[in-house]
């Protein structure tokens, strides 16, 4: 079953934007699992959009590719932690490469599935969870160049043109940076140069905790 998420708060909601619709679990291998209901603060501020048509995506039976399939496909993990650390949840954005929300919705459930076998620390799988969804037109709608690190502070990975991004491999900033980090620049260029019709998920992972660790 997935793990609620009652440690959201509307600082962290707001930070977004509202042009993300709240994620709602993940399908479960051959239906054998149901969303999971987002609760706590993400729900009190009105961003759970139980009729949205990504969140029945989400909950559609499907098969999950076998490790060598996702592999063959070209599908694989960033084989690193980057800034993760044990114990810590964490948030990972996925940009699908696909058209459309159905062909989207498939593509970042192989990528995160793919992140959960490699990437360099042992996951909670049971508590991977859907935070956010969005079509990347409505992100792109008034998108300005960065001027301050959030919501790229809020995320470790980006997966954008399947490859697998983190604090510590992302191409420098431009020159005229506005004072934003190459990861903020990172997280702008890959919403901005995304295909109008992509969709844009992110998703909260939670690494366990290392032997002894409170």
């Amino acid at each position: 079953m997935f793990q609620e998420h009652r440690d959201r708060d509307e600082d962290q909601v707001e930070a977004y934007g509202r042009d993300w619709d709240a994620g709602d679990g993940r399908g479960g291998a051959d239906g054998g699992q149901d969303l999971h209901p987002h609760t706590g603060e993400l729900a009190e501020v009105g961003a759970l959009i139980e009729e949205d048509p990504l969140t029945a995506l989400l909950a559609a039976p499907r098969r999950r590719k076998t490790p060598a399939e996702a592999a063959a496909a070209g599908i694989r993990g960033p084989g690193t932690p980057g800034t993760m650390q044990p114990g810590e949840r964490a948030s990972v954005m996925i940009v699908a490469q696909s058209s459309g929300p159905e062909d989207g919705i498939e593509e970042a459930l192989d990528w995160i599935e793919a992140f959960e076998r490699d990437c360099g620390l042992l996951l909670d799988t049971e508590a991977t969870a859907s935070f956010a969804v969005a079509s990347a037109d409505v992100l792109q709608d008034g998108l300005c160049p960065p001027r301050t690190e959030s919501p790229a502070e809020l995320v470790e990975f980006i997966l954008f043109e399947g490859v697998w991004y983190h604090r510590g491999n992302v191409p420098a900033a431009p020159p005229d940076d506005n004072g934003v980090s190459a990861w903020g620049w990172m997280y702008h260029r890959a919403i901005s140069s995304a295909r109008p019709d992509a969709l844009c998920s992110i998703w909260d992972v939670y690494p366990l905790p290392c032997p002894g660790q409170g």
